[in-house]
């Protein structure tokens, strides 16, 4: 597999291989490899299918290793026409889906997120508290067992999706019953806020602006936290961990809350619409903008130059290696 990324990394750098970008200034996704498993992104042009398809062959000549069929699917964008898919498909050999299902147990997302797409979560762990007895179960058990079974259960999801309020708001109330012993037989009282229950350990109490915040939003900021750190640790040697991590993580959602706070916020917010306005007649308009990539060292810049009556009459575009310091740029 090893091979394969450097034959498309060797593709990348001449521009035969066109990857997708996640945003306008996002990071380019070419590939994501895990074992035997592996995703590749391209632009949905029969030209890019074929090099799809004459690298895959050549890795596949190479190695010795063939392609499972049964797994191997295609799935192209509401954008691409239904004549370039069937080409496309028929190119790479392959079936056509409109749903890639899971990816390590993680639902992959085509649209937008609703509450159906995670609420197999919900169903799991509703369907592991019900075959626990927590009539038999002391107060200690019943907390060890949420903390590592019930909770672990989300730990997996939350470190790359944001659950909706409703789902996280359903879980935390299946934990507090089953804290508590409340059935629906049988209604227990909540001798203590769950808040106060969720306290991370160095803290002996609740503050002010930690009792408005939801514990899972504490808890998902906590695992990206952890999530990045752990990325820094593998990726830069020089990297040193935080000895307090905890008030790390807790000072910045505190912050974040804040600035997010409908309460907090005296901001007057007014809708600002961006439109171009044409030049006075007989007058002509240029339009140019520019990027920085710091990291490859490139800088690229456009221009659109358009009449008062909104006609295009050229553009320019240019790309040029970054040899100045920040301050002249």
């Amino acid at each position: 597999m090893e091979k394969l990324s450097h034959i498309i990394n060797h593709k990348l750098i001449k521009g035969s291989w066109k990857p997708v970008k996640i945003s306008r200034g996002g990071p380019a996704i070419s590939h994501l490899f895990f074992t035997n498993d592996l995703i590749l992104f391209g632009q949905a042009s029969l030209q890019q299918a074929q090099v799809m398809k004459d690298y895959i062959d050549i890795f596949c000549d190479l190695s010795g290793q063939q392609i499972s069929f049964p797994k191997y699917r295609i799935y192209c964008s509401k954008n691409v026409s239904n004549s370039n898919t069937k080409t496309i498909v028929d190119i790479c050999n392959s079936h056509i889906t409109k749903n890639l299902g899971k990816y390590l147990g993680v639902p992959l997302v085509h649209g937008r997120v609703t509450k159906d797409i995670y609420k197999k979560i919900l169903d799991k762990t509703q369907n592991r508290l019900a075959t626990w007895k927590n009539a038999t179960l002391s107060f200690a058990g019943r907390c060890t067992l949420i903390k590592s079974v019930s909770l672990a259960i989300l730990i997996y999801a939350m470190q790359s999706i944001k659950l909706s309020t409703e789902i996280c708001s359903k879980l935390n109330q299946l934990n507090k019953d089953f804290l508590w012993g409340h059935t629906a037989d049988s209604k227990k009282l909540h001798l203590v806020n769950w808040d106060t229950i969720c306290l991370p350990k160095y803290l002996k109490c609740s503050t002010p602006t930690l009792g408005k915040i939801p514990d899972y939003l504490l808890f998902t900021v906590a695992l990206w936290f952890i999530w990045k750190w752990r990325c820094k640790d593998v990726f830069k040697s020089n990297f040193e961990s935080h000895v307090c991590a905890g008030k790390v993580i807790m000072n910045f959602v505190e912050d974040w809350f804040k600035a997010n706070s409908e309460s907090d916020n005296k901001t007057e917010m007014k809708t600002c619409y961006i439109a171009w306005s044409p030049p006075e007649t007989d007058w002509i308009k240029l339009n140019v903008d520019r990027s920085l990539n710091p990291e490859l060292g490139t800088i690229s810049a456009g221009g659109v130059i358009r009449n008062h009556m909104k006609n295009w009459l050229g553009g320019f575009v240019l790309n040029r290696a970054s040899n100045m310091s920040t301050g002249r740029q």
